[in-house]
């Protein structure tokens, strides 16, 4: 009989003289899926794959906007609207605006964005009393922004800012 253990025996049995041969990975080398590179080329396909779905969910126009300018601020409120005339100075992520109203004195709200989601904090003193209110929201499409604020864990409420038109 052939030491071969590829050749069968009648009855579908390997000749048992012979142990098998070591299974071997059948894909050419340096091919896509070759086991000594697969590794790495799948963790490079998923850090791509992510990218692309990073930039696929921020519209373009809202990732690169720069919010600096006049802005109107609305807090919804128990009270009614409640608007705030802003400037906003935008420098990298970080945002500052700054107004005034005339029943509280100057107002300076800072914040973050990154992406289209903003984060700003506006600290003030009411009746002898800080309170820190908590925007958090983010850009639309339309360049408007919009999101939900904390009152100081006084209540919660929404806001609206639309540019100033020039």
């Amino acid at each position: 009989m052939d030491a071969c253990p590829y050749i069968m025996r009648p009855g579908g049995h390997r000749c048992p003289s012979v142990s098998p041969a070591p299974r071997r990975n059948t894909v050419r080398a340096g091919h896509l899926m070759d086991s000594t590179k697969a590794g790495g080329v799948m963790r490079v396909l998923g850090v791509v794959m992510a990218a692309v779905a990073l930039l696929v969910s921020v519209p373009a126009d809202v990732a690169a906007q720069d919010l600096s300018g006049m802005w109107i601020i609305t807090i919804q409120s128990p009270e009614g609207d409640q608007p705030l005339p802003v400037t906003i100075v935008q420098d990298g992520e970080d945002l500052k605006a700054t107004g005034e109203i005339p029943e509280l004195g100057p107002v300076e709200i800072v914040g973050t964005i990154q992406a289209s989601q903003i984060r700003m904090e506006w600290d003030f003193f009411i009746e002898g009393m800080e309170l820190n209110i908590v925007f958090t929201g983010a850009v639309a499409e339309d360049g408007t922004l919009a999101g939900s604020a904390d009152f100081g864990g006084f209540g919660e409420g929404a806001w609206t800012a639309t540019r100033v038109e020039n």
